[in-house]
């Protein structure tokens, strides 16, 4: 049969908008440039350590992603996070717990007391009036320089690769900003929530899964009507009478193909040099996104080396911190049978906005680096 929609990149982006076209009924096929499908998701086992190469877990926030999961058969694979791990953020050289409750927030010693006074402010801030606000400009306007330099910062920098000072807060922090606009104050919208116990309609969730990350990739590309094709890249799109031609190369061999309808889920330099000749403007745009690569380096190690106990999910760095990586996740805490029995799983991750250049060398020679 046909199919009636293109996907050019066969990552997780492209797998599953092909997923939920397939459950309605529509056939898709799907060009992966690349030898194997998923972009930089890939887990490895190896000497029995659970690496990944990329993205190593799951925050959800929606009902269709616990619909995908177990439409897909993944229930019974899902390693869940353990909540009750603690959160840390290197303060003046030292690993300090994050507090997750608004109370533990007034006497953590993250803050100084002139920080701890204006976070009691925050109820009496104005709401802000102007869309397109950055995370830095709506952190210091909401609970001052000090919280955005030691706590914000390290979680824009470190868990999104990205930077505060140019990262849009709606598109980064929605539950933080929609908070704001329906009670004009993030204090008094997390009371109001839990005094009437207004319940979301998914609760957060993270989770990976028993073989990786991977293993939801692998699970979404068996999914019936959905047609994969690696090796297979774009040159060139055309808008037509009808839909779409697209014409590249699989395997080597020149390919030709027209759709009704194309779906571009690759890169944005690349889908800028798709659009050339159909759209110079939106081109121009995609041309102008500017990306920070991320390194990930893996240590395994023996547990009784580690003298911090290991209780936690990790730590962040904020910038201000002279150490070289942006965080660390204790893949082994997180989840089980990621190390060897008596050795430990540390991932680290470099680069991003804030050391972009750094990365981009370091990458000429390694994409994962591994030290066992």
């Amino acid at each position: 049969m046909k199919s009636q929609v293109l996907i050019i990149g066969g990552g997780i982006s492209g797998l599953s908008t092909a997923w939920w076209l397939a459950q309605r009924g529509i056939s898709v096929e799907i060009w992966e440039s690349g030898s194997r499908p998923g972009g930089k998701i890939r887990s490895h086992s190896e000497a029995g350590y659970l690496t990944e190469d990329a993205a190593a877990l799951l925050v959800n926030f929606r009902p269709q992603v616990d619909q995908m999961i177990s439409c897909l058969g993944l229930d019974e694979h899902r390693q869940q996070r353990n909540e009750g791990l603690n959160r840390y953020i290197v303060h003046h050289d030292r690993l300090t717990p994050v507090p997750m409750l608004l109370p533990a927030l007034l006497t953590s010693s993250l803050w100084s007391l002139p920080a701890k006074l204006r976070l009691m402010a925050e109820p009496f801030v104005p709401k802000g009036a102007h869309t397109g606000e950055t995370v830095s400009e709506f952190i210091r306007r909401r609970l001052g320089q000090e919280v955005l330099d030691t706590a914000m910062d390290a979680f824009v920098s470190g868990t999104l690769a990205s930077d505060p000072d140019l990262a849009e807060a709606q598109s980064v922090l929605p539950r933080l900003t929609t908070l704001e606009q329906r009670y004009g104050s993030l204090t008094m919208g997390m009371f109001i929530n839990k005094v009437i116990k207004r319940r979301r309609a998914n609760n957060a969730d993270t989770f990976s899964f028993d073989n990786g990350m991977e293993q939801l990739i692998q699970a979404l590309v068996q999914t019936p009507g959905i047609r994969l094709r690696t090796s297979a890249k774009a040159l060139r799109i055309q808008q037509v009478k009808r839909g779409w031609r697209v014409q590249g190369k699989i395997g080597g061999l020149p390919a030709d193909l027209q759709v009704p309808q194309l779906i571009l889920s690759t890169p944005a330099d690349i889908s800028s040099q798709l659009l050339e000749e159909t759209d110079t403007t939106l081109s121009g745009l995609l041309a102008d996104i500017e990306y920070a690569p991320v390194g990930v380096v893996h240590l395994g190690l023996n547990s009784n080396h580690i003298q911090h106990k290991l209780d936690g999910t990790g730590f962040l760095v904020a910038k201000h911190n002279s150490l070289p990586v942006n965080g660390n996740l204790w893949m082994s805490s997180l989840f089980p049978h990621r190390a060897p029995p008596g050795k430990t799983l540390l991932s680290s991750y470099i680069g991003g906005m804030r050391c972009s250049r750094m990365t981009k060398r370091w990458q000429e020679r390694y994409w994962t680096a591994s030290a066992r």
